[in-house]
C-alpha cells in the first residue's frame, strides 16, 4: 500500500488487536469504535485502509465490521488466525458483504525463495543448504519459523506447543470436549494413514464412531488436516 499503491501514510492504520494492553471490558464494537475514532483523519484525500490483525479476539467483531462496510470513507483488511472463528463470522455477518481469502502455510519454493538473496534463485539455495527439504517438514511451512536456527528437536517441540494452543483457543466455546480433539490430533499427527481408521482411533481414544466424526470436521475447519481420497490400485 506504501510503496506499489503510494497510499499516504496518514490514511491507514495497522492495530494488533490480541494487544493484551487493549481494554475489552466496555465491549467488541465499542473497543473498535474507540480505535476509529482516536484515528487521526489527516489532510490526504481518499479512502482510509485499517488493517487489522487477529481480528477474532474481539468479541462481536463480526458485528461491528458489517456496519463498518456502510462507512464510505473506510476500507478494511482484517486478518486472524483462528479460523473457525473467522468462519463463524463471516457466516453469520458476513454472507455477501465481504471477500474471504486463505492463507496457506509457505510451500517449499516460497520457503527457499524468502532465503534467498536478490540475486539467488530458490534452487541456489537449495544447492547450498541439502538438509533444507527436512527443515521444511519439521517446521511445517509455518512464516514465523522460517528464521529458526537451533535444533530441529526444539523447532518440532515448539510447532507442538503451537498447535495445543492453537487447538485451545480455536475450539473454546464450540464444542464440549476441546481435549478430545487434542489428543485426536496427536493420534493422527504420529501414525501412519494407513494405519488409521475410524473404528481403530475410537477404541484408543474412548469415544464412538460418530464423535470422532466430528472431531475429525474440527480439525479440518481449523486446517490442521486435509481429507484424502483413498487412492485406486492401477489396473
Amino acid at each position: 500500500l506504501l510503496d506499489e499503491a503510494r497510499i499516504p501514510p496518514s490514511r491507514l492504520l495497522h492495530v494488533d488487536l490480541s494487544d493484551p494492553l487493549l481494554d475489552r471490558s466496555p465491549g467488541g464494537p465499542e473497543l473498535l469504535d474507540a480505535i476509529h475514532s482516536a484515528w487521526p483523519s489527516g489532510d490526504a484525500a481518499g479512502p482510509r485502509i485499517a488493517l487489522l490483525d487477529e481480528i477474532q479476539s474481539v468479541p462481536s467483531w463480526d458485528r461491528w465490521l458489517k456496519n463498518a462496510l456502510d462507512w464510505k470513507e473506510l476500507r478494511v483488511v482484517a486478518t486472524g488466525s483462528s479460523s473457525m472463528h473467522l468462519v463463524r463470522g463471516g457466516r453469520e455477518s458476513g454472507r455477501g458483504r465481504w471477500d474471504e481469502e486463505t492463507l496457506e502455510a509457505l510451500t517449499f519454493r516460497e520457503f527457499l525463495a524468502l532465503q534467498a538473496a536478490p540475486d539467488q534463485s530458490a534452487e541456489s539455495v537449495l544447492d547450498l543448504r541439502p538438509g533444507a527439504l527436512l527443515d521444511f517438514l519439521v517446521f511445517g511451512g509455518s512464516p514465523e519459523h522460517l528464521g529458526w536456527s537451533g535444533s530441529s528437536f526444539e523447532l518440532h517441540r515448539r510447532v507442538r506447543e503451537d498447535v495445543d494452543r492453537d487447538l485451545r483457543v480455536d475450539l473454546a466455546g464450540t464444542v464440549r470436549d476441546p481435549e478430545s480433539t487434542s489428543r485426536l490430533y496427536r493420534a493422527l499427527a504420529v501414525d501412519s494413514g494407513q494405519n488409521v481408521g475410524s473404528q481403530k482411533l475410537a477404541a484408543a481414544l474412548g469415544l464412538d464412531r460418530k464423535t470422532i466424526a466430528s472431531h475429525v470436521g474440527h480439525l479440518v475447519a481449523m486446517m490442521l488436516i486435509e481429507r484424502v481420497a483413498p487412492a485406486s490400485s492401477a489396473p
